[in-house]
């Protein structure tokens, strides 16, 4: 009797300490995982630095040669100028935006696979949803630059408000993973 409490109650350490060490590893691996995510978001952060600083410089030299040249149409070109810089620099920004947003569902998707089998068929199923609404606004991003004057105001609304939407989901199911 006494033997079977002794090994019952060393079968429980035991027991406690598997689990103890695969939820440390599986907390491990998740910080890797939000470090490796914070690491290529930087370097996202720093390629949209560097096209706005291209944008700018280009910005600069088209104007400088607009002044130099003078002429009637002069303020009607400095418009259209801006106009053109404006997209280009919000065009970046989206790209940078949709470039994170794709990291991050990588990062789910790194996640999701680490839980293992404590991740809900709901869990796959959002994150595929995800990564096809992901794709979808990729394909919006590059088509950008081919928007008309008359559909560029909405076409930016729009993505602005489904690229939040896609990052609040993203963060949602980011949040339920780390949680199972």
């Amino acid at each position: 009797m006494r033997t079977n409490v002794t090994l019952c109650a060393w079968l429980a350490v035991a027991g406690a300490c598997a689990s103890s060490q695969a939820e440390q590893v599986r907390d491990a691996r998740m910080e890797q995982i939000d470090d490796s995510t914070v690491a290529q978001t930087r370097i996202i952060e720093d390629r949209e630095h560097a096209r706005n600083d291209n944008i700018d410089a280009h910005h600069e030299l088209a104007e400088s040669k607009l002044e130099a040249r003078g002429g009637a149409k002069q303020e009607a070109a400095k418009q259209l100028l801006d106009v053109s810089k404006e997209r280009a620099t919000y065009q970046s920004r989206a790209q940078a935006r949709v470039e994170t947003i794709g990291v991050r569902i990588r990062a789910a998707s790194q996640k999701l696979e680490a839980v293992g089998p404590r991740a809900t068929v709901r869990m796959h199923e959002q994150l595929q949803a995800l990564q096809q609404e992901h794709q979808l606004l990729q394909q919006e991003v590059i088509a950008l630059p081919d928007a008309s004057a008359k559909s560029w105001e909405r076409a930016h609304e729009d993505l602005d408000r489904r690229l939040s939407d896609l990052n609040s989901r993203v963060k949602k199911l980011t949040s339920e993973i780390e949680g199972a």
